[in-house]
């Protein structure tokens, strides 16, 4: 199958330039799906084995890692069988005091499904855990991972062949698995944010689908300067996206 390379623009506080790798099937319409915003998006199509990309560049570079490491961190505790993913675990207020800026979804007892939802910083830290063996725990010693990393990250876990045990791999990936999704229609995700050292914000939504076909990987990366608005912004991107390359029900559409 063909593919293709269309250029084009998006205003941040400049004009920053973006390009889209798709393939005949696909729409330009992908990097319609970021409104503004700075990012990049990678969808790879494991069957047909083609990637569908906006701003490819970026998708190789290293970027902030906000709260992935939690990832790798789960599959300790659950290899090492430290906790079991619907135990929940008890906030321990003299060990890790509340700060002024922590939410309140992190200010009381939870399992790790609501850790890893919330990223609550002291779930993991409680347990005591080992530093990760997987390639991705590798990279987040300095803190930045490129999102490419990512999906090889999530290709790895959907096959069971990172440095775990096979069943906590499936644990995590029924513990991240989202409970919209249907029995044609499974999506296993995780999200992140974190501030950027210019003073902007920075989200991830990374995982991938298993559909009637097959299954597809995603990464999405998006900045900008307001949390709220891009705690929204990189699942809507990611939905859009997958619906429009119809690896995912379009809004309305009813699932198989």
């Amino acid at each position: 199958m063909a593919c293709l390379m269309y250029s084009g623009s998006l205003l941040l506080t400049s004009l920053i330039a973006l390009s889209v790798f798709f393939c005949s099937s696909a729409r330009a319409g992908l990097l319609e799906h970021f409104a503004g915003h700075y990012g990049a998006l990678e969808i790879y199509d494991e069957r047909a084995k083609l990637s569908f990309r906006v701003n490819p560049a970026a998708l190789t570079q290293p970027a902030p890692a906000c709260s992935l490491h939690m990832l790798d961190q789960a599959l300790v505790a659950l290899a090492q069988k430290r906790i079991a993913p619907k135990r929940r675990l008890v906030w321990d207020k003299l060990r890790f005091p509340a700060h002024a800026d922590w939410s309140l979804g992190w200010q009381r007892d939870q399992h790790m499904a609501h850790a890893l939802k919330r990223q609550t910083p002291w779930f993991f830290e409680s347990i005591d855990l080992p530093t990760g063996k997987s390639t991705l725990a590798r990279k987040l010693a300095d803190q930045t991972v490129s999102p490419l990393t990512v999906v090889d990250w999530f290709k790895a876990l959907r096959k069971s062949t990172l440095p775990y045990p096979a069943e906590a791999q499936l644990a995590l990936i029924e513990t991240l698995a989202r409970s919209d999704s249907s029995k044609s229609y499974r999506r296993v995700s995780f999200g992140t944010q974190c501030d950027t050292s210019d003073g902007g914000v920075q989200s991830w939504n990374v995982g991938f689908v298993d559909h009637p076909l097959g299954t597809v990987y995603f990464a999405v990366l998006v900045e900008g300067k307001n949390r709220d608005v891009l705690r929204n912004k990189a699942p809507s991107i990611r939905d859009k996206a997958l619906a429009e390359m119809n690896y995912w029900p379009k809004p309305g559409q009813p699932r198989q």
